[in-house]
């Protein structure tokens, strides 16, 4: 399988730029090598979206790389998008949410557990379980 490996380096003086590349990071399910390296299955929309980071850190002042990868025999990249354990314990915090539901305190669960809900969604839709 190939893979994209998105490399950057973000001006510190630039926390807006920062936020910005590391929430759409986190929202596309990229694994995390190391700080300023992450990596996607090697996807149509993945490339658009890791293409589009580089150019909003570029115009900020920062540095970026889209890279085509060849997994290195011996690796087993797709081991670095299991999430098992975050599913799990969404599960768990899904579960004790729904038997504490009553008409009162439904509204604060559901807006506490939306946000993990989504994020383990997309990384589903990904394909990054």
């Amino acid at each position: 399988m190939n893979w994209l490996c998105f490399i950057t380096s973000l001006p510190t003086e630039n926390a807006t730029l920062r936020q910005r590349a590391w929430r759409a990071l986190k929202s596309s399910g990229a694994s995390v090598l190391r700080d300023g390296v992450y990596l996607l299955p090697d996807l149509l929309s993945n490339r658009t979206l890791l293409d589009g980071i580089a150019q909003d850190v570029l115009s900020g002042g920062g540095t970026a790389m889209v890279l085509d990868t060849v997994e290195p025999s011996g690796t087993d990249f797709k081991s670095l998008f299991n999430r098992s354990e975050e599913y799990a314990a969404l599960l768990a915090e899904l579960g004790k949410a729904a038997g504490e539901l009553t008409p009162v305190t439904r509204p604060a669960l559901c807006s506490g557990t939306r946000r993990p809900w989504h994020a383990a969604a997309r990384g589903f839709a990904t394909g990054s379980r």
